[in-house]
């Protein structure tokens, strides 16, 4: 044990055995806010870990720490770090944004206007509500070109930049208001009809705002950015409340503070006030969800509010060799309104970085291929990342990979409902609701490998089905009089049988259950042993698994036209599937780290 100058209180040495005496400074300032700049792979999760194990050991009560992460997976690896370090099962209070603001709107929900089964909606429900009322909305000047896919995702950007900023469609008709004085005041013609033309779009988009807003409270939803202003306004509004999180949360740590928004700042700005011990461990080099609403400003920001604030920068980095530090350093010196700070490493030189010039994309996916294949015989996939600043770089080097076998993994924005699998499940819901109507749905099914029905046959029982004025459903009680395999198309019949038969009984979830799992279509994908289509399966089901909460009392029609919405738009996913190249986006992979990185586009 060792004394801690500051306190007198004794703390274990261990705590700082495997820090540098940059991070022991951070660890060790307690008493006045703290910004912490942490360079890229410097170690600050475990400067964050022994922090809070520091101010444990030096008495706090580990419920009045509070510890705000970006994501869960950041979340759990803090959690794991510090109960390692305490060697026990402290009562931690770790979790995302979203997590502790829904924690508290459940504790305090009769100061909201919900009620305590409240539903949150995700990103896919909020795009579905907003592309089938897009007519219901009394649009005037908004021009969308019939494209109102675009459109709606234009307005959930819109809409939850608007909640980032803790602006309600109160504040937007204020505003509104006040522009149009100013625009009636403009000398220049042309400056008043650019400043009309801004002003309805603003109006027209004020029109949807109100009605989603209206549309989520009569169902008793809230979606991601109401949890975090609900808790703003609480917080702001109600004294008491504030109050009693002021002295139950005496230190508040956030980690990732460059990617946080305007409001997150207010919330943790709010409880920390009172007694001024929030640090604060971010770098504006490495922020990348600007377009999420993150503010660079939010550093700024900081040193506005506590003005008695401390700053301490981490500067070694663990995780690179010495020619990625050199060439790290060069590249992003040249970033504007940027922190300095001088990243060094003790790590080996390592291998130059090369830099390769294709002349066009597919030649760039070929190129990235044949090294990843070369790459293969030295390196396991898992230890090789391809990380593209946007989804469109992805997509020919995806195309390359598939076509040529080399395993890999997509991680982002994907056309899930556009994969061959899911395909095949809603074209079995699609025939349960109407048979008789669904005849490309039925080919669909007809053509799955488990059912090993010859191509030849199936044209055979269509064309029957042609020449005869029959539905391919009707078409299956004429199988004596057409020359196919009668025993797998009765298969495929029984299978549809079954189903429908339940259709009434029992409800979308239970349903879908019986697709799945107890038809042949997942024990097949198991059979092969097909993790990719596993994980689709099983992505889907949650997906309908949180579309049934949602909308509970809804039928399997409704579920099918809310499919054929969502079918338009992409979807965040993550193969699970451990052996395989990663293929993502980089804002996908934030805050992982692969032995070899390739990143193309970079021009």
């Amino acid at each position: 044990m060792q004394t801690d100058s500051t306190s007198g209180q004794k703390t274990s040495t261990s705590i700082f055995g495997t820090l540098n005496s940059q991070q022991v400074e951070a660890v060790k300032e307690i008493e006045r806010p703290l910004l912490i700049i942490a360079g890229a792979g410097s170690g600050k999760t475990m400067t964050v870990a022994s922090k809070i194990v520091y101010l444990i050991e030096m008495g706090l009560n580990p419920e009045s720490i509070l510890a705000l992460t970006f994501n869960q997976k950041a979340a759990e690896e803090l959690k794991v770090r510090v109960t390692g370090m305490l060697n026990s099962s402290e009562d931690l209070n770790i979790s995302t944004f979203h997590s502790f603001c829904k924690q508290i709107i459940q504790d305090n929900i009769l100061y909201t206007k919900l009620n305590s089964n409240f539903k949150i909606i995700t990103d896919t429900t909020q795009l579905v509500y907003l592309t089938k009322n897009i007519n219901n909305f009394g649009i005037e000047h908004l021009e969308f070109n019939h494209e109102p896919y675009t459109l709606a995702e234009e307005m959930k950007k819109f809409i939850s930049r608007c909640k980032d900023e803790a602006v309600t469609p109160e504040d937007l008709q204020e505003y509104i208001k006040k522009q149009d004085k100013l625009s009636t005041t403009a000398e220049e013609e042309a400056e008043k009809e650019e400043a009309l033309d801004y002003l309805n779009n603003l109006r027209d988009m004020l029109k949807i705002y109100r009605a989603y807003e209206s549309y989520k409270l009569e169902n008793n939803m809230i979606d991601f950015g109401d949890m975090l202003y609900a808790v703003y306004n609480l917080l702001k509004s109600k004294p008491l409340i504030l109050h009693k999180y002021q002295e139950k949360f005496k230190y508040i740590i956030v980690d990732e503070f460059q990617d946080t928004n305007y409001i997150q700042l207010q919330i943790v700005s709010l409880i920390a006030k009172k007694h001024g011990h929030l640090t604060v461990v971010g770098d504006d080099d490495q922020s990348i969800y600007k377009f999420r609403g993150a503010h660079l400003t939010n550093i700024a920001e900081f040193k506005k509010i506590f003005p008695d604030f401390v700053e301490k920068a981490l500067e070694q980095n663990y995780r690179s060799t010495k020619k990625i530090v050199s060439v790290a350093n060069a590249l992003i010196r040249n970033s504007p309104e940027r922190t300095i700070k001088n990243m060094f490493t003790n790590n080996p030189d390592g291998e130059k970085i090369t830099v390769v010039e294709t002349p066009n994309d597919t030649a760039q996916a070929n190129y990235i291929l044949e090294a990843t294949k070369q790459l293969l015989n030295k390196y396991s996939p898992q230890d090789i990342a391809i990380l593209c600043r946007r989804r469109a770089t992805a997509e020919p080097i995806v195309k390359a990979f598939r076509k040529h076998g080399v395993p890999f993994n997509f991680v982002g924005e994907t056309d899930f409902f556009q994969e061959p699998i899911i395909k095949d499940l809603t074209a079995f819901l699609k025939i349960i609701i109407n048979p008789l109507e669904n005849n490309a749905e039925i080919i669909r099914v007809l053509n799955r490998r488990n059912y090993d029905i010859k191509p030849i046959d199936i044209c055979r029982f269509t064309h029957y089905a042609d020449q005869n004025s029959l539905s391919l459903y009707e078409t299956f009680d004429h199988l004596s009089k057409i020359a196919v395999d009668k025993f797998k198309f009765l298969t495929v019949k029984q299978t549809l049988t079954t189903i429908m038969q339940n259709k009434t009984r029992i409800g979308i979830l239970e349903l879908l259950h019986t697709v799945l799992f107890e038809q042949e279509l997942c024990k097949y994908e198991i059979a092969l042993k097909n993790t990719r289509n596993i994980h689709l399966i099983n992505q889907f089901y949650e997906f309908v698994e949180e579309y049934n909460h949602i909308y509970p009392a809804n039928s399997l029609e409704d579920f099918v036209d809310y499919l054929s919405f969502a079918s338009n738009f992409k979807i965040e996913e993550e193969d699970p599937s451990k052996q395989a190249v990663i293929i993502s986006t980089i804002h996908s992979v934030k805050g992982m780290q692969y032995p070899v990185v390739i990143v193309p586009d970079v021009n």
